[in-house]
């Protein structure tokens, strides 16, 4: 019977140093970012939202907002390959994931190696030029709403297009750059835009009249 017991109390023994084991693991898994958030002239970009972008899941970003000099610190950042973005909208920075908000002297995302339980320093974000505002208004020849509508924004300077859903009344911030946009709904032709090209700061209101495709 002792051997028994003691075969049992050794297995106990060895799964209590392999959960131990598991759980040192998977606590150093993680490490540290520090660095600064700048404006395109050098200037701090103070409380700027910063993303951590794992290369493994980018679905799930770890964010941290910069503090009045511009710096930030992201902890619990899995090992591995990262990308750091940051964004701050009511200064003109809108988040960038989408490439159609690639701004004008934007630089490509910092790639950062981030080693378990260890701190990256030194990481920079250079922001680039400040955006523009566009104000979409959309009806149909009717004056009315028009139901599962969406917005396709395109730039020549970049492949591929954003698309978005298109309420009656969309504000957003667009890159000072060439671009158009098409709305499209079910049952209504196609609208296109004239080309719109917006300096920094400035804002621009178009109209969006969407007609009935006929019925054959």
């Amino acid at each position: 019977m002792r051997p028994l017991i003691h075969s049992v109390l050794v297995l106990l023994t060895c799964s209590v140093w392999i959960s131990d084991g598991l759980a040192q693991s998977s606590a150093t898994a993680t490490g540290t970012i520090q660095g600064v958030v700048l404006e395109n002239d050098g200037k701090p970009l103070a409380g700027a939202e910063v993303y951590a972008l794992p290369e493994e899941n980018m679905l799930k970003p770890i964010r941290a907002r910069a503090d009045d000099k511009g710096k930030f610190t992201i902890s619990d950042v899995p090992a591995g390959t990262v990308y750091l973005e940051a964004a701050k909208e009511d200064q003109g920075h809108p988040y960038s994931l989408f490439s159609f908000f690639i701004m004008p002297g934007q630089k490509e995302p910092n790639q950062i190696k981030v080693k378990a339980g260890e701190v990256t320093k030194g990481a920079l974000i250079r922001m680039g030029a400040k955006a523009a505002s566009l104000t979409i208004m959309l009806t149909d020849e009717s004056n009315r709403p028009v139901p599962n509508a969406a917005f396709v924004f395109v730039r020549p300077d970049i492949p591929g297009g954003y698309r978005r859903g298109a309420g009656e009344k969309t504000t957003l911030q667009v890159p000072p750059v060439p671009f158009h946009f098409s709305v499209m709904a079910p049952g209504y032709e196609t609208w296109n835009s004239d080309e719109i090209h917006l300096k920094s700061g400035e804002s621009q209101t178009v109209s969006a009249v969407l007609h009935k495709r006929a019925e054959h």
